[in-house]
């Protein structure tokens, strides 16, 4: 993990956290771990970001919640920090952030790629179709992973899809891109699916 400022999106903020605290031994690293992020705990970062410093200083703000009023209470700072400050923002969501935040600072996704189930485009049928969309919270990324892999799956297949299968898929990723709901995009896709094989 780099010293520069970022999103981290991670499995566990808090062990994420103490870990970038041991690798800046250098540095002045400062923790800020809470269960919510709040407007209380956004004015505390701010205040210390003010807190002069001649060598390099690391905030870490670690959260599974930010709320909306911290999240806008830190846009500024983040936007101009102090000198010689830097923020790193975890979480474990992307869409736990406000566009206005992800727009601050890059984005990196840390979660084990393993940690969830591929979703196999040969075992998809109505059933498990439903079945997927109620249970799973789906984010943005994994959606656009699991129409990638439809998309080759399919492309393998016999009989090769056709124009408007292909359309659906390109639409699906433009939909996505949208911020549109990902859940939403991927039933629409699979239902393309199941139809086209009948």
């Amino acid at each position: 993990m780099s010293a520069l400022a970022e999103i981290l999106i991670c499995d566990d903020p808090e062990s994420t956290a103490h870990l970038l605290k041991e690798e800046f031994t250098a540095n002045r690293v400062v923790l800020l771990i809470r269960e919510e992020f709040g407007i209380e705990d956004a004015k505390e970062a701010i205040k210390e970001a003010y807190i002069a410093s001649e060598k390099e200083k690391l905030i870490v703000l670690a959260a599974k919640k930010f709320n909306i009023y911290s999240q806008n209470a830190l846009l500024k700072i983040l936007e101009e920090p102090p000198k010689n400050i830097l923020f790193k923002i975890l979480c474990t969501a992307k869409s736990s952030l406000l566009p206005t935040i992800r727009s601050r600072l890059p984005v990196r996704n840390l979660k084990k790629r393993d940690a969830k189930p591929s979703r196999k485009i040969e075992k998809i049928d109505l059933e498990e179709i439903l079945n997927m969309l109620k249970q799973e919270r789906i984010e943005a990324e994994e959606a656009k992973e699991s129409v990638y892999e439809a998309f080759r799956l399919f492309l393998r297949s016999e009989p090769k899809p056709g124009a408007k299968t292909l359309e659906a898929f390109e639409e699906s990723l433009k939909l996505l891109e949208l911020n549109s709901n990902p859940k939403t995009v991927l039933l629409r896709l699979y239902l393309n699916i199941l139809k086209s094989r009948r």
